[in-house]
């Protein structure tokens, strides 16, 4: 199934052994969903303040700063070595600050029109209602 969208339309859809027009039948997507499973994302547990503070120090720069902080302390340049580190310690608190708050923005009213009338609706509302449920949807096809 590795690289469909390198094929042309007409081989994935003899491969697949299915028709253009019609699609896969009611039995192909029972057995597919039989074998494959259904085609749905795995929900992860929210993030902690303190793994997202953590994750705010694995870009590569801030690596970089934090080796030159401990160049810095070996050389016994104790002033620009807590200089770094004062601005990577902002720097994280920064991130998980805003990173919070986009999260928290999901939750937030927001308007939107409705026939043209200005409306409140929470922006978790809007996000929530699929176009098509993932879980009929199948892997590959």
């Amino acid at each position: 199934m590795a690289d469909w969208y390198k094929k042309e339309a007409g081989e994935v859809v003899k491969e697949l052994n299915t028709d253009i027009s019609t699609g896969l039948s009611h039995t192909d997507v029972l057995s597919l969903i039989r074998i494959h499973g259904p085609n749905e994302l795995v929900e992860t547990g929210k993030r902690t303040l303190l793994r997202m503070f953590v994750d705010q120090f694995r870009d590569f720069m801030v690596i970089i700063l934090l080796i030159a902080a401990a160049i810095s302390a070996v050389l016994k340049e104790a002033a620009d070595s807590l200089v770094i580190l004062a601005v990577v310690g902002l720097n994280g608190f920064l991130g998980v600050l805003q990173e919070s708050k986009a999260g928290l923005g999901r939750r937030k009213p927001v308007t939107v029109l409705t026939r043209g009338d200005p409306s409140l609706v929470k922006m978790s509302l809007l996000l929530s209602e699929p176009v098509i449920e993932g879980f009929r949807l199948l892997r590959g096809y």
